[in-house]
């Protein structure tokens, strides 16, 4: 990104200059979390699949039928990812459930502070670090997947470490990290694509190559599974069918490759224009995405950094204010719809189209400026 000297200084936020207050509250939070798991018996909602679906696996079975379902530690949260990612949530299978969330949690903490790192080094560098965290905490999407234990977490920290990757001289030690983001961001498959596009953008050729062949390990791995493959999209078929998502897929799923080369189409015109900030587009990759949880959204906090880095602090607040702070906890609980959850999620939908187009005009204009770039 680049600094943003031309933005007036009332802009910025004038309290709280003293970070420990905020480090000190963020870390006892983060303690009493660590307490509540470790010895308190709290189980993310979440996280019980991956539990159940590692006891499975070590089983010699899998976790998208009846045996899934059987699972001691199941708890209502299917299994919905790739068959290869199996082996790689294995060992949970070798830890008990206090220690496997626990450890979950630290884990979870490190990846988050590293991915904030990066996005305040990459797109907010002039804003000090304690605000990028109070935005952080107060973003919704985040929040959520911190309390319920998705892994959208760890995919935002293997997204920030294409953008770290991307930034950083090539060495061994930064082919195998693409490499291993790859692999993270192949959870979620969509998410590979932004990871990519970062590398693409900044024409980190060789660490794109890694990235896709971590990706590709998944994918390799999933391939003595073929005999469950039926079995498998029965599966994603029934999680579709009962959980309700705003996006593409549910209505109009011919539209998915059209937008996705829309998308792509875009990006590289932001790459020719501006190849120095076009990588951002990356965190715009979501309105062609096909299925969307409120977790999901997670991937817009690096737009909302943007938005406030570009616009200040306070408009770039109030632009996002459907995503960060109490707002999208009103949508969620709005009476007056049948899924609850329904206003919420259009008006997340809704504003990452928006917030897509509003980046792609910045980013565009932002190539005439003749400003200092962080690269």
């Amino acid at each position: 990104m680049k600094a943003h000297a031309d933005r007036p200084q009332a802009d910025r936020p004038s309290f709280g200059t003293d970070p420990k207050p905020y480090y000190l509250a963020v870390g006892v939070l983060c303690l009493l979390e660590l307490v509540r798991r470790a010895f308190l018996g709290y189980v993310p909602d979440d996280f019980t699949a991956y539990l159940s679906a590692a006891d499975v696996f070590a089983a010699g079975q899998h976790p998208y039928g009846e045996a899934g379902l059987a699972a001691e530690r199941y708890a209502g949260k299917p299994y919905n990812y790739l068959p290869g990612t199996l082996y790689f949530i294995w060992p949970l299978h070798a830890l008990s459930t206090a220690t496997a969330v626990a450890l979950d949690w630290v884990a979870r903490c490190a990846a988050l502070l590293f991915a904030l790192r990066v996005m305040w080094r990459r797109i907010a560098p002039d804003l000090p670090f304690q605000f990028v965290l109070l935005v952080a905490v107060a973003h919704q999407p985040l929040l959520v997947d911190l309390l319920f234990g998705n892994v959208t977490t760890y995919l935002l920290a293997a997204w920030a470490g294409c953008v770290w990757v991307a930034h950083r001289p090539r060495t061994v030690a930064t082919c195998f990290a693409a490499a291993f983001c790859g692999l993270v961001l192949s959870f979620k498959p969509f998410w590979v694509l932004s990871g990519l596009f970062v590398l693409g953008a900044k024409r980190r050729w060789v660490e794109l190559g890694c990235a896709a062949a971590g990706a590709a390990v998944v994918v390799v791995a999933s391939l003595p599974f073929l005999d469950i493959l039926g079995q498998y999209r029965d599966h994603l078929a029934a999680m579709a069918e009962f959980y309700y998502s705003v996006a593409l897929m549910t209505f109009a799923p011919a539209l998915i490759p059209v937008v996705a080369a829309a998308w792509l189409a875009a990006g590289v015109a932001l790459v020719r224009r501006n190849p120095g900030d076009a990588w951002i587009w990356s965190a715009c990759a979501i309105v062609f995405w096909p299925r969307l949880g409120t977790y999901s959204y997670t991937m817009t906090l690096p737009v909302v950094l943007f938005f406030i880095a570009r616009w200040g602090w306070l408009r770039g607040l109030a632009a996002s204010a459907v995503l960060v702070g109490p707002i999208p906890w009103l949508l969620r609980t709005a009476p007056g719809f049948e899924k609850a959850f329904l206003l919420e999620a259009w008006t997340h939908w809704i504003w990452v189209w928006l917030a897509a187009v509003a980046v792609f005009v910045s980013v565009w204009r932002l190539g005439d400026r003749d400003t200092v770039r962080n690269t």
